[in-house]
């Protein structure tokens, strides 16, 4: 067991915190990797991710890891920046 409970919200739900909190934004981010061994570099991502519900999803792919981490930095900073912010 990985240790995440499956049955409770997500922390950052709209709500948890109090009435006199704005709703969190909420998005979805799906990383998906793999290896291309004949292929130099071999290492492949494709990442499709939203902002919100109601948004087109965007589909970005890389050969390169250090995109991927910095897209997830990008795409986690409004919703940091609105946490530090309550």
């Amino acid at each position: 067991m990985n240790g995440m409970a499956n049955d409770g919200p997500p922390s950052g739900v709209p709500g948890e915190d109090g009435p006199d909190q704005p709703p969190l934004p909420m998005g979805t981010m799906v990383i998906r990797t793999w290896n291309e061994p004949h292929r130099t570099p071999g290492f492949r991502a494709r990442m499709t991710y939203s902002h919100s519900p109601t948004a087109e999803p965007e589909t970005t792919y890389t050969v390169d890891p250090e995109e991927v981490v910095d897209t997830v930095r990008r795409w986690l900073l409004p919703h940091t920046e609105t946490q530090s912010q309550s």
